[in-house]
């Protein structure tokens, strides 16, 4: 739309939601700290958090949880997996760990 002669459609610079997407890219892929400059890379943020879940999923395969977002996963798999989709949460989380370590510590 046009609000008289300044545009303020989803591609002008004056949208406020466009310029905190363009922040917020920026912080996902480098986000300083510190007073010298140095930066924490977020390849291993992301990492530990893809190894996080993974965990999450370890456990709640073992312990077969009631967790709303389990049972939700758990719900959809059933229909390939039947009765070993705990088992299958189990080694998609055990996966998940290795490779969000492997990506935090080599990248």
């Amino acid at each position: 739309s046009v609000v008289g002669s300044i545009p303020t459609g989803p591609t002008s610079h004056c949208n406020p939601r466009r310029r905190s997407v363009r922040r917020l890219s920026w912080w996902l892929a480098y986000r300083p700290h510190g007073s010298e400059g140095e930066g924490v890379r977020m390849d291993t943020f992301w990492g530990a958090v893809i190894a996080a879940i993974g965990l999450l999923f370890i456990r709640w395969g073992r312990t077969q949880s009631d967790f709303i977002v389990y049972r939700l996963l758990v719900a959809r798999s059933q229909l390939l997996w039947r009765g070993r989709v705990h088992d299958f949460f189990q080694i998609s989380g055990a996966a998940m760990m290795v490779f969000g370590l492997l990506f935090a510590a080599l990248n």
